[in-house]
């Protein structure tokens, strides 16, 4: 895991930049490659895992001297290509950059299908003077990027383009479409002007000023595809690709650990990391608590621990705590976050991080691969909604305290729910991993862990795994009021306890308890100073102040719509008016 970034311009680059801001990203090494012209720069900020050593520093020139690569991500494939490709190619490193590399050379854009993992990366051809870029299947590793008569301009995180000189503006369309719809992480838009992200399955071509982007990566094309075989067939290839992909997640140099809940996922994953490692390989779990017992899990990774024998451990967030947090990571993450449970898992990554641990599994992505979230029981009637509160009865919206001219500026954004997809229920496990969940997700988590300098990695987000859900008939994911069955299923096979029972808990933090209690007047002093600073035609900013300021008596269940205005709050003290 690691920070990329680069020029490419019309004229000599400043190279003063070097890709300092993103040290967070990659404190190992901070490397460039410059041109002979000095118009072209490709920056890279390095986090070892693989090929701990100098031999795997970034930018690397491939043997021929014309392709060089600044590479974010993990291929977890690797050796198996590198031994595919060993007739045709030395390979002189032990890095999976290098092989990136030799099999451009070989495939072309084609080689992104044999690639399994998380990546974003860029190659420039000298001879061509010619920029490839890519991200993987689901978006995981982030590419955003700007351009203009200027030329081209890339980075991982988008302060890195603000820092390269790229003007700080709002995207009014963003911002409306998340304020009315609820919806970020949605589009190759990003929230600010002019900068666009590469979204996950798509490569890109750029040279001379002229850029094309084309999608690599589908599964609408297997998802009408529908699973015929008998459940029992279909369980054995699901448990094999679980722990297959569970043994790739551990390709690397360094120890890995665990993010963990008490829950279904995370139970299933110390189970699959003991079948395929062994009951003596050492482990060391992470979990957040905030000393309330309706929403912490501690309880339930305790009995985890005795049964399965890793070392846990468990770190506190403090509602005093949330302040500087909150503004900490806003100017990590450059957009919206998910709030609270977003900064609880900042304590997990910074615990980590400070026992030595670079990287991390997290459970991301069964739900939405295998039909995990209670709105998905009502999927015949979910169509036309942009976004759902899990476990939410009243969930509020702001669309009424916008103007109508901020509201003009919300596109249309029914292509979400793709109609050519025939199951509804597919299509809506597509939207959540197409647009909405797994995209905001993967941000979160990237820019939440990388800002302590660790690499998060999603065994259950393999696309293999997914395309496998996604190609069931409802009666293997949903049924009898339960969803996920074939994963339970599965769970009580492999799970010494019964943990396969536990309902899912939609909500992890008591956000909604300190909004109303300890936390709300810093919450609606933060939320003021952003309805204050934003352009003046965004709301009507006397009644958006006096529905933040009856929440603290309201019956509202979800206090979604009052932490949009606080982001907006944070980010214009963390980014805009700095």
């Amino acid at each position: 895991m690691c920070g990329i970034s680069g020029i490419i311009s019309n004229e000599l680059i400043n190279t003063d930049y070097c890709g300092k801001i993103l040290y967070h990203r990659g404190p190992d090494n901070i490397g460039d490659w410059i041109s002979e012209d000095g118009k072209t720069a490709l920056f890279h900020n390095r986090l070892t895992i693989i090929d701990l050593s100098e031999a795997g520093n970034q930018p690397m020139l491939y043997s021929d001297g014309n392709l060089v690569i600044t590479f974010n991500g993990e291929i977890y494939n690797y050796q198996e290509l590198k031994k595919e490709l060993s007739s045709k190619y030395s390979l002189k490193t032990e890095s999976d950059t290098e092989v990136i590399l030799a099999s451009f050379k070989e495939w072309g854009p084609d080689c992104l299908n044999k690639f399994i993992g998380m990546f974003a990366f860029a190659i420039w051809n000298k001879s061509k003077r010619e920029l490839f870029a890519a991200t993987d299947r689901f978006g995981v590793k982030p590419f955003n990027f700007h351009l203009n008569k200027s030329g081209f301009y890339f980075a991982s995180e988008i302060k890195a383009l603000h820092k390269m000189g790229i003007e700080k503006v709002l995207n009014e369309s963003i911002w409306a479409a998340y304020f009315m719809k609820g919806i970020y992480d949605h589009s190759y838009e990003t929230f600010w002007g002019g900068i666009n992200k590469l979204e996950g399955g798509h490569y890109l071509y750029y040279k001379d000023g002229d850029l094309s982007i084309e999608r690599w990566y589908n599964p609408i094309e297997i998802i009408n595809n529908i699973d015929t075989r008998s459940e029992s067939q279909v369980e054995e290839e699901l448990l094999y690709l679980l722990e297959n992909s569970v043994s790739y997640r551990f390709v690397a140099d360094v120890p890995v650990g665990i993010c963990l809940s008490g829950g279904l996922d995370s139970s299933m994953l110390i189970a699959l990391i003991r079948r395929t490692k062994g009951n003596d390989f050492p482990l060391q779990s992470f979990t957040f608590y905030t000393n309330d017992q309706n929403y912490d899990e501690v309880k339930f990774v305790k009995e985890l621990a005795n049964v399965y024998k890793f070392d846990d451990n468990y770190c506190h967030l403090d509602i005093n705590e949330i302040s500087r947090e909150s503004e900490r990571l806003s100017y990590y993450m450059d957009e919206p976050y998910g709030g609270i449970p977003t900064i609880a898992m900042s304590k997990v990554y910074k615990e980590a991080h400070d026992r030595g641990l670079k990287v991390l599994l997290d459970g991301n992505g069964l739900d939405e691969g295998w039909v995990g979230y209670d709105y998905y029981f009502n999927y015949d009637r979910l169509e036309s909604k942009y976004y759902n509160i899990q476990g939410s009865k009243n969930a509020c919206s702001l669309t009424d305290y916008m103007t109508e001219d901020f509201k003009k500026h919300v596109k249309d954004y029914s292509y979400i729910f793709e109609k050519c997809i025939e199951d509804k229920l597919s299509r809506l496990q597509y939207r959540d991993i197409r647009y909405t969940k797994i995209p905001r997700a993967m941000r979160f988590a990237d820019r939440n862990a990388m800002s302590y300098s660790v690499e998060v990695r999603e065994p259950y987000l393999d696309h293999r795994i997914i395309e496998l859900g996604l190609r069931q008939p409802v009666n293997r994911k949903l049924k009898d009021g339960t969803g996920k069955y074939l994963v339970r299923n599965l769970a009580t096979r492999i799970l010494k306890n019964p943990i396969s029972g536990l309902l899912k808990r939609p909500v992890q933090t008591p956000q909604r308890e300190w909004l109303k209690g300890g936390l709300n007047k810093w919450a609606l002093d933060t939320a003021f100073f952003g309805i204050d600073n934003c352009p003046s035609h965004w709301f009507k900013k006397d009644d958006v102040k006096i529905l933040l300021e009856n929440y603290k008596s309201s019956d509202y269940d979800n206090s979604f719509f009052f932490w949009q205005i606080v982001n907006l709050g944070l980010l214009m003290k963390s980014t805009v008016l700095k």
